[in-house]
């Protein structure tokens, strides 16, 4: 996959996603799960099993979702809901669906960084610029938030570390220790923690920033431009 260009990967997961959508039979979605699944232990680097519980919770649920009231002969009920042989069908296909996209999705992500996504992506709405449309400027500024997560990201976490130190000093130790630390923790994430990260990100952006100074000139060029 390293032979396409990121316009020509992001095409291709494009196209697999609409695939996905038109064909509705469960064969087909079978056998593409299993493409998926081969394709996704045969890439270098992705940790198929990092995230599979959730990947799998999420996929559990849009098959339970589904599967109530569809059409066909009626194998079981739970109470005044019915369970079809063509409403398990339905449930099936739209599962594999939701799996197919996240995992196309990681494999996608695994050959072709975040920058280069977005530049992928600009590239394929550039004729919208001529209809009007800001995309220079939306894409700018998304590459911008991009150059800046890394940086929130170890400030949150540093935040975090530091809030749940303060408060381990003030809970008791035990069984609910860590019960308490947790929902203390969960509490104060959004008042204690985001909203002080947020604040500080407003008044100071440039420290997001500091390992590349060259950004600020170049957004702060952009921005005149823009005025």
């Amino acid at each position: 996959m390293n032979i396409l260009t990121p316009v020509a990967r992001l095409a291709a997961y494009l196209i697999f996603s609409l695939c996905i959508f038109f064909f509705s039979s469960l064969w087909f979605h079978s056998a593409v799960s299993a493409c998926v699944i081969a394709a996704a232990l045969l890439t270098p680097g992705l940790k198929t099993k990092k995230g599979a519980g959730v990947i799998a919770l999420f996929v559990l649920f849009t098959f339970a979702g589904n599967m109530f009231y569809g059409s066909g002969r009626v194998l079981f009920s739970v109470g005044s809901m019915h369970v079809t042989d063509g409403g398990i069908s339905t449930a099936a296909v739209r599962a594999l669906r939701v799996f197919d996209l996240i995992y196309a999705a990681r494999i996608l992500s695994a050959f072709t960084p975040l920058h280069d996504m977005a530049e992928a992506l600009r590239k394929m709405l550039l004729p919208f610029g001529r209809l009007g449309l800001p995309v220079n400027d939306f894409f700018f500024t998304l590459s911008l938030t991009l150059k800046c997560l890394p940086a929130i990201k170890t400030k949150i976490q540093d935040s975090c570390r530091a809030y749940a130190d303060d408060n381990s000093t003030r809970l008791q130790n035990g069984a609910g220790a860590a019960i308490k630390k947790a929902y203390s923790l969960g509490k104060g994430f959004l008042p204690d923690i985001i909203v002080p990260v947020f604040i500080d990100g407003v008044k100071h952006p440039e420290q997001y920033f500091s390992s590349d100074p060259g950004v600020v000139d170049s957004a702060h060029s952009q921005c005149r431009r823009i005025e």
